[in-house]
């Protein structure tokens, strides 16, 4: 490290980067491989030590992805350094597979090689060799997943076009509000209560339930609470709150099967975006940045797929219909009843919440004519 800014190498280093960044031709993934190439030679060539290589390739990964990135409204939105962090880390390791790249460098090691040979007493440049062999497979197997794109989720600029008409151009005033409370009982209801968060396992939402048990004098008591929540649970759809699905519904492009890392993306996303969107319209003083969460239900209706009988809809709205004004309770009714692409026919649609139904006063009738309607 001492000798490392008088090495011509550094400097060449920066300019390659530089050079990849700018190079508009290539999408992300693209620049990101050059990227991975340039730094992984660096280290197999032992242009510089292991640790300097591996401390380049996240450093030059982090600005390249965070600071100097094409994706305008990443800069303008995503302001605080913790959530960059988290979004460099998700796009790093699930989009960009860099622990194959960092383990390949570490392979290169003369001294992992030195160790392996004096316990194991092969030769050091058969053991040298072998790891430059693993590790140049198990580089060209990261490459190999970065190009085949089974994860792919949609940047900042990406997602707030599906954000569109801004939150103050939504016509709160002609929308019944009822719809959005009977979507909340029927999917997540903890919406209202998780005022601040968007998640889950939020430390809010755990707050809230510990304060209710503090309140509680008997183990009896605290017994039946426990049932009720654990039952309440149950109408959160696959543990996903309403922003949980919302985000995955907009924000993944590939991989939405690859169940481990889309709740991964779920966790994230809802916080260092939802949270930062919001904190977004308080900072710059829109009129309506007081009706975020409904903002957000607007946003669901408008982009989450439902299906009813055979038919498949992209949007709740293309079953309820795109004005406002026209929506009723009882299509709105059907098309939740339909998530997340739950088997609905006429013959059980009444069936499915009937407490619903009761709640918020639907016209059974009106319910079966237009299932009947759509089964034509």
């Amino acid at each position: 490290m001492a000798d490392l800014f008088g090495n011509n190498y550094f400097f060449l280093y920066i300019f390659a980067c530089i050079t990849i960044f700018n190079y508009s031709s290539f999408k992300e993934n693209q620049k990101i491989i050059i990227l991975y190439l340039t730094t992984f030679g660096m280290g197999f060539l032992k242009i510089f030590d292991i640790g300097t290589t591996v401390l380049f390739l996240v450093v030059s990964s982090f600005l390249f992805l965070e600071i100097l990135t094409q994706d305008d409204f990443k800069m303008k939105i995503i302001t605080k350094v913790r959530y960059k962090l988290l979004d460099y880390l998700f796009l790093i390791i699930f989009q960009y597979g860099v622990i194959y790249v960092i383990l390949s460098i570490l392979l290169t090691s003369f001294k992992l090689s030195y160790y392996v040979s004096s316990i194991s007493y092969y030769p050091f440049e058969s053991v040298k060799i072998f790891f430059q062999c693993i590790s140049i497979l198990l580089f060209i197997t990261g490459i190999v997943k970065i190009t085949s794109e089974k994860f792919k989720i949609k940047n900042i600029n990406e997602l707030i076009s599906v954000f569109m008409p801004s939150i103050n151009m939504v016509p709160f005033d002609k929308i019944d509000h009822e719809i959005f409370n009977m979507l909340i009982d029927m999917e997540d209801k903890t919406f209202r209560i998780r005022a601040n968060t968007y998640n889950f396992f939020s430390l809010e939402f755990l707050g809230y339930k510990l304060g209710q048990f503090k309140q509680i004098k008997t183990i009896a008591q605290k017994y039946q609470k426990t049932i009720v929540y654990v039952k309440a649970t149950r109408h959160i759809r696959g543990y996903s709150t309403i922003e949980m699905q919302l985000i995955r519904s907009i924000g993944i492009m590939y991989g939405y099967n690859i169940t481990i890392t889309r709740k991964i993306y779920e966790m994230i996303y809802t916080t260092i975006f939802l949270k930062s969107l919001r904190n977004y319209y308080v900072k710059n003083t829109y009129a309506n940045h007081t009706r975020y969460k409904d903002f957000l239900i607007y946003t669901y209706l408008r982009n989450v797929n439902t299906k009813i009988g055979n038919k498949y809809y992209p949007r709740i709205i293309d079953f309820i219909g795109d004005n406002e004004e026209t929506w009723s309770k009882e299509k709105c009714y059907i098309a939740f009843s339909g998530l997340p692409h739950r088997a609905i026919n006429s013959e059980n649609i009444l069936s499915i919440h009937p407490d619903i139904i009761e709640k918020y006063q639907l016209n059974k009738e009106k319910i079966l004519k237009s299932m009947d309607e759509t089964e034509i």
